[in-house]
């Protein structure tokens, strides 16, 4: 972001331009600010008249890639104060969280609507992907090739773990990386533990602390708290059981939120 200061006639405007920056900046922006704003104040002591001083800025922030702000002249200098406290509005990660699709197509297609219209970040696939399983009947709409097109197209924003029914011949299908049994994310400082659910569960937890451990496997959708911990069992959006409807979640900034296909919540629990 640019701030660039000058004074024509008696009167001083302040411009910008809108660009994204990460966070090791943060610092060095606020800084900046706090400068041009001393730098306002002393030439307000010069000239002893309001009619020469910039009367204040205004915030007009839109958020894009992690972190946006935008400046427009405006209103009072005392906002550029506010704006030095608030300079940055970090953009929060949504995640849609999703297992045990089983190689239904109609079923992913209603998720991946949702994960667009949500905007959401990233796509995390919790196991079971592409084949409808021995013990499972052939679901409706089942087709792995079309999956795989549908997945592909978006593999820079999946993580995915592997089920007990995923084999290495669907690695060699997909794009992402799928076959580890289990990836540990951190968000803002939480620990979330995804998994399939078939080797790590709420019965048999990892090693160590985490925030919430996160899984399919039984097709039972689950979220509540044991022992400091959030159990977040996704279910299933193909094969749900216990008279379930087909779910997925998402988390956002240390909340989970249980939706149905069409995209009703069900429940929200935070960590």
């Amino acid at each position: 972001m640019c701030f660039v200061m000058y004074r024509q006639s008696v009167d001083y405007k302040c411009a910008s331009k809108r660009a994204s920056f990460t966070s090791p900046f943060i610092t060095y922006w606020i800084s900046e600010c706090y400068k041009w704003r001393n730098r306002v104040l002393s030439l307000k002591t010069r000239h002893q008249t309001k009619s020469n001083i910039v009367k204040g800025f205004s915030i007009q922030g839109k958020q894009s890639g992690n972190m946006l702000v935008g400046l427009k002249y405006k209103g009072y200098l005392n906002e550029l104060t506010y704006l030095c406290g608030r300079i940055i509005k970090k953009k929060r990660m949504k995640y849609l969280l999703v297992s045990d699709i089983h190689g239904c197509l109609p079923a992913l297609e209603k998720v991946l609507q949702f994960y667009d219209r949500e905007h959401c970040d990233m796509l995390c696939i919790l196991g079971d992907i592409l084949n409808y399983g021995p013990r499972n009947s052939i679901p409706e709409g089942i087709d792995a090739k079309g999956i795989v097109e549908a997945l592909n197209k978006r593999a820079n924003d999946i993580i995915a773990v592997r089920g007990n029914c995923d084999a290495e011949v669907d690695q060699m299908l997909l794009k992402f990386p799928m076959m580890g049994d289990y990836t540990l994310l951190v968000d803002e400082g939480r620990k979330l533990f995804l998994t399939h659910g078939h080797i790590y569960n709420k019965e048999k937890m990892p090693q160590g602390h985490v925030d919430a451990i996160v899984y399919g496997h039984t097709h039972l959708w689950e979220l509540s708290q044991q022992d400091g911990t959030l159990v977040c069992n996704l279910g299933s959006i193909t094969f749900p059981k216990g008279g379930n409807v087909p779910t997925f979640m998402t988390y956002e900034h240390g909340g989970f939120t249980a939706y149905t296909l069409d995209g009703k919540a069900l429940k929200q629990e935070r960590i």
